[in-house]
């Protein structure tokens, strides 16, 4: 049985990939895992491909921020995570047979989920920095 903080991920991913969707992504991969790292989506846009990493939230968190050190989705792109993200990128590209002239950007979107009125609020970050 999937923990709450699982099943509020995958609630957030779902939301996501809507949302992406909407404003003219297509998705690729989703969750495009190795031993080192995974990709939540992978989408393309206008001829970039979007490496997105996806951070969840359920709207009790916000309400109740004292439950966790650090309640904002986002702060958890931390250095480390950074890291992950360019070695499982580079293995993507890498097996995709990516061409080195495809232009790619990494994205965070940042879900809110109001788990009562099964609605969510998505925030993008782009292009952040991996290096």
């Amino acid at each position: 049985m999937p923990s709450e903080k699982r099943k509020i991920g995958d609630i957030g991913e779902e939301i996501a990939v809507i949302y992406l969707k909407r404003t003219g992504h297509t998705i690729m991969h989703r969750n495009y895992a190795r031993k080192w790292g995974e990709i939540d989506i992978v989408t393309q846009k206008s001829g970039v491909l979007h490496f997105i990493e996806v951070k969840s939230v359920s709207s009790e968190t916000f309400k109740n921020p004292i439950k966790t050190a650090s309640f904002f989705p986002e702060e958890h792109v931390n250095y480390a995570k950074r890291q992950h993200l360019r070695r499982i990128i580079t293995s993507f590209l890498l097996e995709q047979h990516v061409s080195d002239e495809t232009l790619y950007q990494v994205d965070v979107a940042v879900v809110q989920i109001n788990a009562q009125e099964k609605i969510g609020k998505v925030q993008m970050f782009e292009h952040i920095e991996i290096e």
